[in-house]
């Protein structure tokens, strides 16, 4: 089992990993924190981190063949690795809670669903040092045993939690050891057999393909787009109206729900 260090309250559990990381902290430490201060998602956003929930980040260095010199140091296969195995992992502690009809979601490109509700997410950070191998610090954010009712503002409509859906509280170490677990066996699985298994898990529980999105890009106007599929890259493969067809990298994809609301996908 990898190295756990567990805190009380943090920054961010991310910032902390890379400090370790530089340091020269071996593949697979994971830092947690009962609180987070100062949590952040995709694009800069804030991420509420109350106790309760599980905040954690693991240190994923890259093999030693891989191209250094490339300035994309983050594989692309790691954050494919990171959505799958936290949908997993919570799929699993629903099943041990006795709720095994929950279909765990995956948004694009790492928040977990469930009915349209973020329960879930992941970040993934590359680091490169010079003259040494890059890595990853991988972070998640999962609502475990907070209350959504109790989050501020416009989360307590857009989110929810284990607690919520299954009255039961789980332990919070429990989850840490079983999502970092499945995220080293999808990872070696990845790098001894390739992508493809776990792209095939991630299509089937994907929250977007087939349905129709507005995708937000950088500085210009917003379009309606089809989800389509997901390449070995992580890129969003989209059609649009007049029958072409785009590939996203990190632009924002928002989806239509009842009632004229939307949820961040």
């Amino acid at each position: 089992m990898a190295q756990i260090i567990e805190h009380d309250i943090l920054g961010s559990t991310n910032r902390e990993a890379k400090r370790l990381g530089l340091a020269g902290a071996e593949n697979g430490t994971t830092i947690t924190a009962a609180e987070q201060t100062e949590g952040r998602g995709r694009l800069g956003r804030s991420w509420f981190s109350p106790r309760g929930g599980l905040w954690m980040s693991v240190i994923v260095r890259c093999q030693p063949e891989q191209d250094f010199s490339v300035p994309h140091v983050i594989d692309p296969t790691i954050s494919l690795a990171a959505g799958v195995s936290a949908a997993k992992a919570l799929t699993e502690i629903f099943m041990e809670l006795g709720q095994p009809d929950v279909d765990v979601r995956i948004g694009w490109p790492n928040d977990i669903l469930i009915e349209n509700r973020k329960i879930a997410g992941a970040l993934v950070e590359g680091c490169l040092i010079e003259n040494k191998s890059p890595f990853a610090v991988v972070g998640f954010g999962i609502n475990l045993n907070n209350k959504s009712c109790s989050f501020p503002g416009e989360l307590k409509n857009t989110s929810t939690s284990v607690f919520d859906i299954a009255q039961a509280e789980y332990p919070v170490r429990k989850a840490c050891e079983k999502l970092l677990d499945i995220l080293d066996k999808t990872i070696k699985h990845i790098r001894n057999y390739g992508i493809e298994d776990t792209l095939s898990e991630w299509r089937a529980r994907s929250a977007a393909i087939g349905r129709e999105v507005t995708i937000f890009p950088h500085g210009e106007p917003p379009y309606n787009a089809i989800p389509l599929d997901i390449d070995s890259t992580g890129r969003l493969i989209v059609q649009i109206p007049t029958g072409e067809t785009r590939l996203l990298n990190s632009e924002e994809v928002t989806i239509a729900r009842k009632m004229n609301s939307e949820v961040r996908i």
